[in-house]
């Protein structure tokens, strides 16, 4: 099947795809691709494997986007099975990872002190399959679009489980090769210690962000990094409301968790320290 270049956002996510019972439709989002299939009072959805990320740079570069086209399923797919109700509607929307994902900028920064910046992160989507019943809606299976590492992030004792993923901090949206599948994130950094900070590890803890979609990008609320100095953990805070770099987006969805006024948290993993490692 010949895949479609989407040309607005709202063709692909959060619309509701029709099923009559029995019928089967394919989304390929790039690098990854899906069944759903509409049984008598159920859901069955297949995955393919998660991607690697040189393979979903590679199926970007061929515009691979297909939205719901009736397909008929391969024979030896793995189906997960999803007893609902409703009359046959679905709503595939995108979603952030359900951990905090550490960026590996492509070579170190260091931010003198006094200094700010403002850099936009790229963060791999996640799918979530939505039953609709009216305005009820019901998630049957959230699941990367990319296939990301695993990494410890903190010390051996007093750390966390964390995505990995390898991000330039662009300087411009445009830099940051937005995709139907993937999210800007913005990232404002502000030293306010006596010392350079410099740094090969940033912690963007997406479960405290919202996600807005426009006709371009999807993208993040900005999250703001206060650098106190290396034997203290940041301030993070949040704007609120939509990114600037894209008119007229709407919000798809809320925080995983409501973050607090002053959250204060590890986010850099400073050069200095990679020795002790």
């Amino acid at each position: 099947m010949k895949g479609r270049q989407v040309s607005n956002l709202g063709e692909l996510w959060d619309r509701e795809v029709h099923f009559a019972e029995d019928e089967c439709r394919l989304w390929r989002l790039g690098p990854c691709r899906f069944w759903i299939e509409r049984r008598r009072g159920e859901w069955r959805v297949a995955f393919e494997e998660p991607a690697t990320p040189e393979r979903s740079r590679s199926a970007r570069a061929a515009g691979e986007i297909e939205a719901g086209a009736i397909a008929v399923p391969p024979a030896d797919l793995s189906w997960l099975r999803f007893v609902a109700g409703g009359q046959g509607e679905i709503v595939v929307r995108p979603a952030l990872p359900d951990r905090p994902v550490i960026v590996r900028p492509r070579s170190p920064v260091a931010i003198l002190p006094g200094r700010s910046a403002r850099f936009f992160v790229r963060i791999p989507a996640w799918v979530s399959i939505v039953a609709a019943h009216g305005e009820r809606r019901e998630i049957l299976i959230q699941r990367p679009v990319v296939r990301l590492s695993n990494t410890w992030f903190g010390e051996p004792d007093n750390g966390e489980l964390c995505y990995a993923f390898a991000s330039p901090l662009a300087a411009s949206p445009a830099e940051a090769e937005s995709t139907p599948f993937t999210v800007v994130c913005p990232v404002a950094i502000r030293n306010e210690a006596a010392e350079p900070l410099d740094f090969q590890r940033l912690c963007v803890r997406v479960q405290y962000l919202s996600l807005y979609a426009g006709e371009e990008s999807l993208a993040t609320n900005e999250v703001i990094f206060h650098y106190r100095g290396a034997d203290q953990s940041s301030q993070i805070t949040f704007h609120e409301g939509p990114p600037d770099f894209e008119r007229e987006m709407r919000r798809l969805s809320g925080p995983q968790v409501s973050p607090s006024k002053n959250l204060i948290q590890k986010s850099f993993e400073y050069i200095k320290s990679l020795t002790t490692y």
